[in-house]
């Protein structure tokens, strides 16, 4: 038995296989389909593979475990006029507003095999995306009263997990060049969510109205997700990694965003 010089017991050091998905835009639900397949299929490995899907989704609202049809202040004509769908999705968290230019991360994580808790799973990757966000310049901190995480203007990243069979599902949603202007109607952050929480500081009550474009010159979609990659892998201890551009699960959808744009 190998121990430190405190006299902890040193683990031995177990190498794991680690890839990247980069994906462009691609349908909400078949986001939600292929997470559900990568965790089955993490669950019954032995490997400890650890999988990351970056993708965009648009034209959703989605509504978790801590959120109510309430926490949307869009009545059910305005969402059919912007063209916006209602999914309830088992996660942690609130509602979210999922648009082109806002970043979807969803880890396929095997807790056990990782010896990680729920809360020690969730700090790394919040770090892991802080680093990437500090690394472009952009000044953001963990809020102080959940488990997202805030910028200059307000809320810039919200966490959402779902854990089924000791496996991450779901992830964090990062504003990077999404409209904003009308994100104060898509409650993020209840304020059920604060009831009896000693935090004069904030808002009781919050939404996604931050986003990094604002804050770090030059921010995009690509230049975020090269960071994030990289700051992610570091943060769970992955010596090398894959990155690709597709995944078989996913087929990725036209960017109309940047299309309008060019």
């Amino acid at each position: 038995m190998d121990m430190t010089s405190s006299g902890q017991v040193r683990r031995a050091k177990r190498h794991f296989a680690a890839s990247f998905y980069v994906l462009g835009r691609v349908d909400f639900d078949d986001a939600q389909h292929a997470q559900q397949r990568l965790a089955y299929d993490a669950i019954s490995r032995a490997d400890g593979r650890i999988t990351f899907l970056l993708c965009e989704h648009a034209g959703v609202v989605s509504i978790g475990r801590g959120g109510v049809r309430s926490d949307i202040q869009f009545s059910s004509t305005e969402l059919e006029g912007r063209g916006l769908s209602l999914k309830y999705v088992p996660r942690g968290g609130g509602c979210l507003w999922h648009q082109e230019g806002q970043l979807a991360i969803y880890p396929i994580v095997p807790l056990r095999w990782h010896r990680l808790t729920i809360g020690q799973f969730a700090t790394q990757f919040r770090h892991g995306v802080v680093r990437a966000l500090a690394e472009q310049g952009f000044p953001a901190r963990l809020h102080p009263a959940s488990q997202h995480v805030l910028g200059p203007g307000g809320l810039v990243a919200a966490l959402g997990l779902a854990i089924r069979r000791q496996v991450t599902q779901q992830g964090m949603f990062l504003n990077i060049t999404n409209d904003v202007s009308s994100a104060s109607r898509v409650i993020t952050f209840p304020t059920t969510a604060l009831q009896g929480a000693n935090v004069p500081s904030i808002r009781r009550g919050e939404s996604m109205n931050c986003r990094l474009s604002d804050h770090a010159r030059g921010a995009t979609i690509q230049s975020t997700s090269r960071l994030l990659v990289n700051h992610l892998a570091e943060a769970f201890g992955c010596e090398s990694f894959h990155l690709h551009q597709s995944h078989p699960f996913l087929a990725q959808l036209p960017d109309t965003s940047r299309e309008l744009a060019a």
